[in-house]
């Protein structure tokens, strides 16, 4: 245990020491504790940059110049030495006190004692006041890396406000999808705490495995071993889902080189080559090529779904190929009821060669009458069909004559490519 901060150099010119607590075993097995104290001179800090922390219990830097001493943890003084570079040159000794007014170290409690290290992870955000203190809003978590921390107990635990001792068991838990979002766990065995810190974009959904649910933490008592997944998907409310975290339009490129931005969206928003309007009877939503693609809402894979369409150069089938041809490419339809009617959502120009996700439940990829949830990767956009091949996106449709924006959870605008949700 390290008592400095010296995130600020200004701060770490006033730390010329530091203090480490000390958790000693003798041979019989007890532990006790002590406080080491170091302090250095001020040639040692100005080359090491007011950096102690390479000093430890029985171990000095190579360099080293100042003072090493001990006391108990109620502040009597055991011990001590003074080091010049590296080696050791004086003992320090207690002063020596009046007779009859001497100070007798008290003896060292000792008990038998357990200790055990967990890794917990660690995150953080940042949030935003305004003058008045009044919360404006907060990034959202970001996982930062993990932290091992070592508790030590009484024998048998508990009481008293004790720490209990860790668990015979094991907890697992992971993300679906693994970019979705970070849980965690909280130990006082044997109560379990679990959440979950979604990434942007998505939303936490629900646990599986050994618990379920939806609430947010998760509290359990732990008598067994638990396998559990924290499943996430992409930005969703009540009959609004999205089927990308990260949303903007791909508008087509015109030929004097502008982005048509109108044109990635649902309406006569494009021109044949005389000036009339065409008819877009989707949106285009842009994303890498492999960018997975989630199911809006429960479903059932409807008709079996094109797979086979390759990449066309300059805008040409390779010498051979002789089956489907539609300008949508290799695509996927899934009817969903909302709101008690049966809405179709098309997923077109998915990428060539493996162009659907696999069901979960068969291993094999999503086919016709395959009920699919809401969350699910259906595929990956691509390039095939008629979509310009620098401009990979999904084009998004629901049915021939409506808006599919009527069911994202997001604002479309004909003005930017960009697309907010409530999720980032």
């Amino acid at each position: 245990m390290v008592f400095i901060s010296h995130t600020i150099i200004s701060e770490a010119q006033l730390n010329s020491s530091i203090s480490r607590l000390l958790i000693l075993r003798d041979d019989d097995g007890y532990y006790y504790q002590v406080y080491m104290h170091i302090q250095a001179e001020s040639s040692y800090l100005t080359v090491r940059n007011y950096n102690l922390e390479n000093n430890y219990y029985k171990q000095v830097a190579s360099d080293f110049t100042g003072r090493v001493f001990y006391s108990t943890v109620d502040g009597y003084f055991i011990n001590g030495w003074t080091y010049t570079n590296g080696k050791l040159v004086n003992a320090i000794t207690k002063m020596k006190q009046k007779e009859g007014n001497s100070e007798e170290i008290p003896p060292q409690t000792k008990t038998q004692i357990a200790c055990w290290s967990e890794i917990l992870g660690l995150y953080e955000r940042t949030c935003y006041y305004a003058n008045s203190g009044v919360l404006l809003g907060c990034t959202p978590w970001v996982y930062t890396g993990t932290l091992e921390v070592t508790y030590c107990s009484d024998e048998g635990g508990g009481g008293g406000g004790g720490v209990n001792l860790p668990s015979p068991y094991t907890v697992s838990i992971s993300s679906n999808p693994p970019s979705g979002g970070s849980p965690y766990i909280e130990i006082d065995y044997p109560v379990i705490a679990i959440g979950a810190f979604p990434s942007s974009g998505f939303l936490f959904e629900k646990w599986t495995g050994d618990v379920t649910g939806t609430t947010m933490p998760y509290t359990f008592l732990l008598f067994s071993d638990h396998t559990i997944t924290a499943n996430f998907r992409p930005c969703y409310t009540t009959n609004k889902a999205n089927p990308l975290p990260y949303m903007a339009l791909a508008p087509p490129i015109r030929k004097d080189g502008t982005a048509n931005i109108p044109g990635a969206t649902f309406g006569n928003t494009r021109k044949y080559a005389n000036g009339t309007d065409k008819f877009h009877n989707g949106i285009d939503l842009a994303g890498a090529i492999g960018t997975p693609i989630y199911a809006q809402f429960d479903g059932t894979i409807a008709g079996t779904p094109i797979t086979e369409q390759p990449n066309r150069i300059n805008d040409e089938y390779p010498t051979g190929y002789s089956g489907d041809k539609n300008n949508a490419g290799n695509r996927i339809n899934i009817n969903s009821t909302i709101n008690g009617s049966t809405v179709s959502f098309g997923y077109w120009h998915l990428q060539a060669g493996t162009p659907l996700a696999n069901n979960p439940r068969t291993g094999q990829p999503w086919a016709n009458g395959n009920p699919i949830y809401a969350g699910e990767v259906i595929g990956y956009i691509g390039v095939t069909g008629n979509a310009n091949p620098n401009v990979p996106h999904v084009h998004l449709t629901n049915g021939a004559n409506t808006n599919p924006t009527t069911y994202l959870n997001a604002t479309v605008t004909t003005t930017s490519t960009t697309i907010t949700t409530p999720c980032n």
